[in-house]
């Protein structure tokens, strides 16, 4: 299990053996820092030992002199001289740097620390922001491990693979990052350690002066993939944890601050514009990058408003341009227009003319009547007497018509009065005579009815009396009653006794339709489990938590709506994938596990459908499902399985010991398939049943295979900057794909249920038919009990029924007497009704003959009165034919007044029309005038009273015929130019405000810039010196400048540029014109240049010297200690596998050494014993070292001052070791 131990050590010159404290830890292994550092130390080692000031550290260096004499206590003075000696104790040639520079840079590098170097406990404090202690509980590969930082630099050093990096993961995400930072696993659950469930990070922080300090501590959970944050042992929010961290200027997303392992590449791929704003948030403070941002967003601001007016000045340009063209048509148009206008003004004119022509004629015609009327009434007067006499005559026969009228309506009335008494009267009295000789008649009828009757009751009579004297039958209905009251209370009881069988069989029959619907229920799942559908389905909803309740949803939903969609969206891969080999099923459900509830669209429309109705979108919640996982590759670079190509050919799978790739033994839809090759790999991860040793890792790693599959483990091989890893990771016993069988457990538990269950419902059945007996067997009772009591009613009635016929017998025998007497009495009226009827028929025959009389007399009268109504006749015709005579002497004059009254209508006639079109013309010329302009109305009321509508229309033709002189061209040519016109207006309105605008936004920026620009140059300038100075050292030549963007303050840039060879122009640092090594030197120097500077508590820098040659890598070395080791400068984290031999260490740092694995012993070597016998051995082979030391020194500066080679260097190592050996 790997650990974190940090250890410290206190020595006396003149007590090699003094006391030391060693606590056990339960699961640390250590060893010694020297042995990591250098396996045989000729220039410093460092020692750490743990005791009850855990953050202290005394360091101690044994050192090897110019001139090769190497003292035994390992201390070493200063060389002077212009020669200088390199990191590996070799002489370099002087260079050209002045003295002042050297004495500077030595003045910053401070002395080396001697053998009796001995530091104070915390003698460096801690910034606040800086991290004093870091807890691991079950992250990555520890199982628990605690580290305790110095405040200053912090060297992490251990073999590949025992978890340096995780100390950089731990940083990050304990302090409320995302992974993303650290450029290695997406997910935070992934840090969870293998086995375990939960992990925590535990974080201390420097709190600032006289606040406690803060404790944050994050808690991943693997099942979830969730967090939760604790701040003091309380629990809190994220956004709290970022707040707390962001006041304390922590920047873990700056690369300028936070660089790890994994995204040191990604520093010299930075974009220099986005390397500008880092340095900013790193050693500007937050104004200098509130100023940038606000500086950017202003210029966005300016140039899309400039744009806006670039754009508006040119539509302006062509709008004037079109404006001039039609200019001429407008023109044209408008003296269109006015004779238009002309034409409408004397259109206008003629209503007016023709209503003063019409009121004219009116008044004329009105005239005319008068005259008329005047010749009427004179003629009327001179022919009056000669007119008078046939009036006279006229009104004599009037006279004698209307008394013959009267006559005549006399002799109707006696007329009627005749026909009345023929008609009317006689008819009636005869009528009435008829009447009563039937009445006479009928009486003597009814009498002989009346003597039969009589007849007919008096032997009835006589039956009844006969029968009465037999007496009544004997009826005792007591008895009958008391019978039928014990029949029903039987009755009653056995129907009481049904009704509660019926009551208990109820509930039985509810029970038996639950227990019935509960076995097919039961039969169903079962049906389900025997199939592999059906298992999936059961697993994705009840073993696979929310995300699996949730997708199984979906899928019902889908199954539903499938018809809705355009192609077939297949189902998650738990529901339609199988494996076909059972010995890797736990291998491929390991594989694909991240995509298991995932489905699969076959077109965009298809996806965006399908998400829309599922998962939701603005305006519509669909089913609001968010743990739902679609996929669509249909855009991507291979849409389907035959787009995929495996990178192996099957041959050389079998060289491996592979029988193929993972793709080969799964089984489901080819869609399906091309999905896990796009999400696992399933195409390019190669499967062997057998377990693999460790040649067949290695024949794997050289093939190039990245992921494979050997037995029940997932190898993982990963190569970053010469250093390789192998991921291993053991599989864990499939879930879902375990088996395409049916579960017998479960079966046979499904099976034992339905058994019990249909066992329970045929006792109810056998209960239920029991009780159903019983009730048959009562109701058969029942109805033989109803029977008898109807059969004693029907008796008891039949007896009830004979009493009361003869009870009815009595009263029809008296009412029979009462009949009898009533039959004898009626006939004694008889005699007196004839009579009667007699005497009122001798009556009616003398009104008949009187009115045979009457008829006589009114028959003469009309005999006499007809007569003269003949003789006043007469006199009538006479009285007319005279008024013939005289209208025949006056037909002359009246037929010359006839004329004049016709001429009068027709007068009169023309007077009205003529009057009625002037009331019509009126109108119209005032509708026209109300519609018409004052100017159109003066115009017109001064018209020449000679001008005649004919005028006005010979001066609208004249108008038309030079109209159509005028070309038409575009009718739509003046609304367009005045349109125009206003967007013309419009438009410079709207230009001119822009540019008003702009001049603001510009003063703004400005002001902006002139406080910001400065700030920026003089930041930039101060890390370029630093920068220099940091290349000059090594003999090359950088240099830091601002690239001042004329495009937008977003353009501006931190370009780094860098010299590493003589003769070589300087060029921009990217990823592709320098290596690896020389983009690792460029970063960390960049790096070192903003320490002094840096904002932030702490900086982090993980494996920067990989990739490096052993020169560069000793001068940065060299340079990283002195820069990071000043006072006043922030806590630095230095994270490497391995180091050179005789490297410098300062006082204040502190080195931390991590041992994992399962060789490290548990018990750890005593650090003084070690360094002891590392004493012991030195003084042993001290000559064999001198004289090494000599020729080294010789061999450096021979050859005209020029350094040694890298091929004579590693002979002169060679020897050294073999010395040594």
């Amino acid at each position: 299990m790997p650990s974190v131990v940090s250890k410290k050590r206190h020595v006396d010159e003149d007590d090699d053996d003094s006391e030391h404290d060693q606590d056990h830890d339960s699961s640390p292994q250590v060893s010694s820092p020297p042995s990591s550092a250098s396996a045989s130390s000729k220039r410093a080692r460092v020692v750490e030992k743990r005791n009850s000031r855990p953050n202290g550290f005394a360091h101690r260096a044994s050192t090897v002199d110019k001139d090769g004499d190497e003292e035994m206590d390992g201390e070493q003075e200063e060389g002077d001289g212009d020669e200088s000696v390199d990191l590996k104790g070799k002489a370099l040639p002087p260079t050209d740097i002045d003295a002042e520079e050297e004495e500077e840079e030595e003045e910053e590098e401070g002395e080396l620390l001697d053998e009796n170097y001995e530091i104070t406990p915390d003698e460096h404090e801690y910034q606040a922001g800086s991290i004093v202690r870091i807890k691991l509980v079950n992250f990555v590969t520890y199982t628990s491990a605690e580290l305790r930082p110095g405040p200053s630099l912090n060297m992490i050093i251990g073999p590949n693979g025992t978890g340096k990096s995780t100390i950089v993961c731990a940083i990050c995400l304990g302090l409320g990052w995302a992974p993303i930072h650290l450029g290695r696993a997406k997910e935070v659950s992934e840090f969870v350690k293998h086995g375990f469930q939960e992990g925590f990070v535990e974080i201390e922080l420097q709190g600032r002066e006289g606040k406690q300090n803060p404790v944050i501590k994050r808690k991943i959970i693997r099942e979830n993939n969730g967090s939760t944050y604790y701040l003091n042992g309380r629990a809190t929010t994220h956004a709290a944890i970022q707040k707390l961290t962001k006041g304390f200027n922590i920047q873990v997303d700056n690369l300028c601050q936070f660089l790890p392992q994994d995204r040191v590449d990604a520093f010299a791929k930075l974009p220099d514009s986005q390397r500008l704003i880092e340095t900013e948030r790193a050693a500007g403070g937050p104004e200098m990058y509130d100023y940038h941002k606000k500086l950017i967003g202003l210029w966005k601001d300016v140039a899309g408003e400039k744009q806006i007016l670039k754009s508006d000045k040119l539509t302006l340009q062509q709008l004037e341009a079109r404006q001039a063209v039609l200019q001429q048509d407008v023109d044209r148009l408008r003296e269109r227009q006015e004779v238009m206008a002309n034409i409408e003004l004397l259109e206008k004119m003629k209503p007016y003319i023709k209503y003063r022509e019409s009121r004219a004629a009116s008044a004329e015609a009105k005239e005319n009547v008068k005259i008329v009327e005047a010749e009427l009434k004179n003629l009327k007067a001179a022919s009056g007497p000669a007119m008078e006499r046939p009036k006279l005559k006229r009104k004599y026969k009037e006279v004698i018509q209307k008394v013959l009228e009267d006559r005549q309506t006399v002799l109707e009335e006696k007329q009627g009065r005749i026909n009345n008494q023929k008609i009317k009267v006689i008819p009636q009295l005869e009528e009435k005579i008829r009447d009563v000789e039937k009445e006479i008649k009928a009486e003597h009828t009814k009498e002989e009815k009346r003597k039969d009757q009589v007849r007919d009751l008096r032997r009835r009579v006589e039956n009844t009396k006969k029968k009465l004297e037999v007496g009544p039958p004997e009826v005792d209905v007591q008895f009958y009653n008391d019978k039928m009251s014990e029949k029903g209370r039987a009755i009653r009881a056995l129907q009481q006794q049904m009704d509660d069988i019926q009551a208990e069989s109820e509930p039985i029959k509810r029970n038996g339709t639950n227990i019935s619907s509960q076995i097919q229920r039961e039969k169903a799942d079962l049906q389900r489990l025997e199939s592999v559908a059906g298992q999936r389905e059961t697993i994705l909803r009840d073993q696979l938590g929310q995300p699996g309740r949730e997708t199984f949803q979906a899928w019902q939903w889908y199954q539903a709506h499938r018809d809705e969609f355009e192609q077939e969206i297949f189902p998650p891969p738990v529901l339609c994938c199988s494996v076909k080999d059972p010995r890797a099923v736990d291998a491929i459900e390991s594989l694909i596990r991240g995509c298991n509830t995932a489905f699969l669209c076959q077109n965009t429309n298809d996806y965006e459908r399908f998400t829309r109705e599922v998962i939701g979108v603005a305006g519509h919640p669909g089913l609001g499902l968010a743990n739902i996982t679609i996929k669509d590759f249909s855009r991507s670079h291979a849409p389907n399985l035959e787009s995929q190509s495996v990178p192996f050919t099957k041959e050389r799978l079998v060289e491996l010991g592979f029988a193929g790739v993972a793709l080969d033994f799964i089984d489901a839809p080819n869609p399906v398939l091309n999905m896990l090759c796009h999400e696992s790999y399933v195409h390019r991860t190669p499967m062997s049943a057998r377990e693999f040793i460790a040649t067949d890792n290695q024949r794997c790693e050289a093939a190039g295979l990245s992921t494979w599959i050997a037995g029940r483990t997932i190898y993982q091989f990963q190569s970053r900057y010469g250093a390789s890893t192998t991921k291993v990771v053991n599989i864990r016993p499939a879930r879902i794909y375990k088996t395409q069988q049916v579960d017998q457990n479960k079966k046979r538990e499904k099976e034992r249920k339905i058994s019990e269950l249909e066992y329970q419902l045929n006792e109810l059945k056998s209960d239920l038919q029991k009780r159903r007996d019983n009730h048959k067997e009562l109701m058969a009772e029942h109805d033989e009990a109803k029977a008898e009591r109807v059969k004693i009613s029907q008796e008891k009635s039949s007896k009830q029924d004979a009493l009361n016929k003869f009870n009815r017998l009595k009263a029809e025998f008296s009412n029979l007497e009462d009949k009898l007497k009533e039959a004898v009495n009626a006939g004694f009226d008889y005699q007196a009704t004839v009579d009667d009827l007699e005497a009122k028929l001798d009556t009616l025959g003398m009104k008949r003959a009187q009115a045979a009389i009457d008829f006589a007399e009114l028959v003469g009268e009309q005999v006499d009165f007809h007569n003269s109504l003949i003789q006043l006749r007469l006199r009538f015709i006479e009285a007319a034919s005279d008024e013939m005579l005289l209208n025949a002497k006056n037909e002359h004059i009246t037929r010359r007044i006839a004329e004049i009254e016709d001429q009068l209508g027709d007068v009169r006639k023309r007077a009205k029309e003529l009057r009625s079109q002037a009331y019509k013309d009126r109108d119209v010329m005032t509708a026209i005038f109300e519609e018409a302009s004052e100017e159109d109305r003066q115009k017109i009321a001064n018209l020449p009273r000679e001008k005649t509508v004919a005028d006005v229309e010979d001066d609208i033709e004249t108008e038309r015929a030079r109209l159509d002189l005028i070309h038409e061209g575009n009718p739509n040519a003046i609304k367009q130019y005045e349109d125009r016109k206003v967007q013309i207006d419009n438009l410079r309105t709207k230009i001119a405000n822009l540019e008003g605008t702009l001049e603001k936004q510009n003063t703004a920026i400005r002001e902006v810039q002139e406080v910001w620009e400065p700030e920026l140059d003089a930041l930039i300038t101060k890390i370029s010196t630093a920068f220099s100075k940091e290349f000059r050292k090594i003999g090359c030549a950088g240099e830091v400048r601002v690239f001042k963007s004329d495009e937008g303050f977003d353009k501006w840039a931190a370009e780094i540029l860098v010299k590493f060879r003589e003769g070589e122009k300087f060029q921009v640092l990217d990823n592709y014109r320098q290596s690896g090594g020389e983009r690792a030197v460029t970063t960390v120097f960049y790096l070192m240049a903003l320490q002094s500077m840096a904002k932030s508590p702490f900086r982090v820098v993980d494996e920067i010297n990989q990739g490096m040659d052993p020169r560069n890598e000793r001068a940065v070395h060299h340079r990283m200690v002195n820069i990071a080791c000043q006072e006043h400068t922030s806590q630095y984290f230095l994270i490497t596998p391995k180091l050179l031999n005789d490297l410098m260490y300062h006082p204040r740092m502190k080195v931390h050494c991590i041992y994992s694995g399962e060789w490290v012993y548990d018990v750890v070597m005593d650090p003084e014993r070690y360094l002891q016998t590392g004493r012991r051995l030195k003084a042993s082979k001290g000559k064999a070292i001198n004289g090494r030391s000599r020729r080294s020194e010789s061999a450096a500066i021979t050859a005209n001052g020029e350094e040694p080679s890298e091929e004579e260097e590693e002979e002169e190592e060679e020897e050294e070791e073999e010395e040594e050996e």
